[in-house]
C-alpha cells in the first residue's frame, strides 16, 4: 500500500487529433415557400482522447457555413466523436451556436446540430487525422424569423482537396519527391 502511494496514480494522457474539412450539400428550409439551396461549410475541430483508433474523443469545433452563397454564418461549439465499429469509421456530432450575417429573414443568432458519419481514422504518426464522410444537420434560427432548416451533403478533408493536389502538381512539374 505504501509503495502505491509513493508512485501515485497513473497519469491520464489525452492525445490530440485535428481535422479541417470542406462540406458541400443542399439545404431545405422548413417553411413556405419551400426551396432547396446550396449548403457549403468550412469545418475544423481539435479532439482529445486516448491514443488509439477505437476511442471516444471530445473537443471544440468551429465552422463557417453559407446558404445559397448569400450568407456568412460563423459558429463554434462542441464535437463528440464516437467509434462506430472496430474499423476506422466514426460518427461525430457537433452542437454549435453562432450568428448569421444575411438577409433580414436569416440574420441573427442560431443553433445547429450536425451528425457526420464516415472514414475518420486515428493517425498514429501525426496530430492531423483526416476525415471523409456524409453529414446531416438541423439549424434553428433564433433571431429574425424563427425558422428551422435541414441540410445534408458530404465532407471532404482539406488534405484531399489542397495538400495532395499541390504535392502531386509539384512532383509532376519536376520538383523533388516530397518525402
Amino acid at each position: 500500500m505504501g509503495f502505491a502511494l509513493v508512485l501515485g496514480p497513473p497519469s491520464a494522457r489525452a492525445d490530440v487529433q485535428t481535422s479541417a474539412r470542406l462540406a458541400a450539400g443542399t439545404a431545405l428550409p422548413l417553411r413556405t415557400p419551400v426551396g432547396f439551396a446550396f449548403d457549403g461549410a468550412l469545418r475544423a475541430d481539435v479532439l482529445f482522447g486516448p491514443s488509439r483508433h477505437d476511442a471516444w474523443r471530445v473537443g471544440p469545433g468551429i465552422d463557417v457555413v453559407t446558404a445559397g452563397l448569400a450568407s456568412l454564418e460563423p459558429a463554434a461549439g462542441l464535437v463528440l466523436l464516437a467509434p462506430v465499429v472496430a474499423d476506422e469509421s466514426s460518427l461525430w456530432l457537433t452542437l454549435s451556436a453562432g450568428h448569421a450575417f444575411a438577409e433580414a429573414s436569416r440574420r441573427g443568432p442560431f443553433a445547429r446540430l450536425a451528425a457526420s458519419w464516415g472514414f475518420r481514422p486515428y493517425n498514429y504518426f501525426s496530430v492531423y487525422g483526416f476525415a471523409l464522410g456524409a453529414y446531416f444537420s438541423i439549424r434553428h434560427s433564433l433571431g429574425g424569423e424563427p425558422a428551422w432548416e435541414v441540410a445534408a451533403g458530404v465532407e471532404i478533408d482539406l488534405v484531399f482537396l489542397v495538400y495532395i493536389p499541390v504535392v502531386a502538381l509539384g512532383t509532376a512539374l519536376g520538383a523533388s519527391d516530397p518525402r
